[in-house]
C-alpha cells in the first residue's frame, strides 16, 4: 500500500513519519529503501473527483448523458434544417 506521510525526523535507522490528519507520529520506522518518491504539488479535492469517476454507476450515467445530449443536438439540428427548407 502506498501512502503519503510527512517525514518529521531522520535517524540512522530510517525516517519517522506522520500523516497530516494524525495527531501522533506513525509507530514504525520507514527505511530509506521504502521511500518511493516525494510530493511536488498537491491538488486538493482532485482525489474525490477521481474516485467518483471510477465508480461504475457514475461512468454509466455520464455515458447515457453524453448519448442523450448528442441525440438532442442532432434532433435540434435536423429540426432547424427542416424549418429552413420550408421557407
Amino acid at each position: 500500500m502506498v501512502v503519503t506521510h510527512r517525514i518529521v525526523e531522520k535517524s540512522e535507522e530510517g525516517y519517522c513519519t506522520k500523516g497530516d490528519a494524525n495527531a501522533e507520529e506513525d509507530a514504525g520506522i520507514v527505511l530509506e529503501k521504502q521511500v518511493i518518491g516525494n510530493v511536488i504539488v498537491a491538488l486538493p479535492w482532485l482525489g474525490f473527483g477521481i474516485v467518483w469517476l471510477r465508480q461504475r454507476g457514475t461512468l454509466f450515467f455520464l455515458a447515457v448523458g453524453a448519448v442523450m445530449l448528442f441525440t438532442i443536438r442532432q434532433l435540434w439540428h435536423g429540426r432547424k434544417i427542416m424549418q429552413e427548407n420550408k421557407l
